[in-house]
């Protein structure tokens, strides 16, 4: 719910979208908000969404939001609106949100240990990741999750159900396999 350009909300009882009804009404948004972001023409800084998460979500980034804006400037057939896109979650039963990465030290161990995971990226890429250290761990920590991110998806079928099966079997406790069993 919200009032982005693409699906703006439409108030219930009247035939006005949300963005219409809170420029008529600046007061309904609130000075807090109102101070900090553009809101003249009726438009949230944020979405308001209701998910109900029956399965892993995609990964999802979003912009800070002085680079919302200039990516909205620049490319605005693809940034649609200047925003950033913070977010935020109440659970209302049990659930298990991962937001960011592991240390880099630990995701070093993983791609040493997990064979399922390292068959996914090239064997160069892998090298390249666990011998960097310094400031070129983090370069390489992105061209490692970009491969990664662009692995063939029967590979990540695959690899996945290699390692579930390969976990089932296995009686040592880890959070590792606790999350990719879940």
């Amino acid at each position: 719910m919200g009032t982005h350009v693409k699906s703006p909300s439409v108030v219930v009882g009247s035939n006005s979208s949300l963005p219409d009804i809170l420029a008529a009404n600046p007061h309904l948004i609130g000075s807090e908000v109102s101070n900090k972001f553009p809101t003249s023409r009726g438009n949230l800084p944020f979405l308001f969404k209701v998910l109900s998460i029956n399965k892993a979500l995609s990964i999802q980034t979003h912009p800070d939001k002085k680079t919302a804006e200039q990516l909205h400037a620049s490319q605005p057939s693809v940034y649609t609106d200047d925003n950033h896109k913070p977010e935020m979650a109440i659970a209302l039963t049990d659930f298990r949100g991962l937001c960011g990465f592991l240390p880099i030290p630990d995701i070093k161990t993983h791609l040493r240990n997990i064979p399922e995971l390292r068959a996914l990226v090239s064997e160069p890429v892998a090298d390249r990741f666990l011998s960097a250290e310094g400031p070129e761990e983090r370069e390489q920590l992105q061209t490692l999750f970009s491969a990664l991110m662009q692995a063939d998806p029967d590979a990540v079928k695959a690899q996945l159900s290699r390692l579930t099966a390969r976990y089932r079997t296995e009686n040592e406790p880890s959070d590792i396999k606790d999350l990719v069993l879940a």
